[in-house]
């Protein structure tokens, strides 16, 4: 009995490291039904003045469908003080440079179908470049 209660740890223990390990390069946010998962090139940790990839990696209703072609999706970037630095329509992949060295905001939008009817979303992150 303890020898599985250990195993049942030990494999907790790897789960959560696991985890822990593939939320560092990804990060997901929630709105409105819809999970976004967002990735920025290099690492998500851009450098200032350079060009940077900002990849939407998955995109998922709870019900519903999302389509790239139909979702009129737009990504907005804000740094710390408020500045737009980025606003306009979006794919899978953006290229964009962030300024300077300090925080952003990165607001990927759309929308998609849930029984017949067009639902938006609106998923907030947050990046530091360097």
């Amino acid at each position: 009995m303890n020898r599985w209660i250990g195993i049942g740890a030990c494999l907790c223990c790897l789960a959560f490291a696991l985890a822990a390990a593939t939320a560092t390069a990804h990060q997901t946010a929630y709105s409105n039904g819809v999970s976004v998962t967002l990735h920025v090139n290099p690492n998500d940790e851009p450098v200032a003045g350079k060009a940077s990839q900002v990849i939407v990696t998955r995109v998922a209703p709870n019900r519903g469908r999302f389509r790239w072609k139909t979702c009129v999706c737009y990504l907005k970037i804000t740094d710390s003080s408020g500045k737009v630095v980025v606003n306009r329509r979006a794919g899978r992949r953006s290229t964009v440079t962030f300024p300077r060295a300090t925080a952003y905001e990165i607001v990927f939008s759309g929308r998609y179908r849930r029984s017949g009817s067009t639902k938006r979303f609106r998923a907030k992150f947050a990046i530091r470049a360097s």
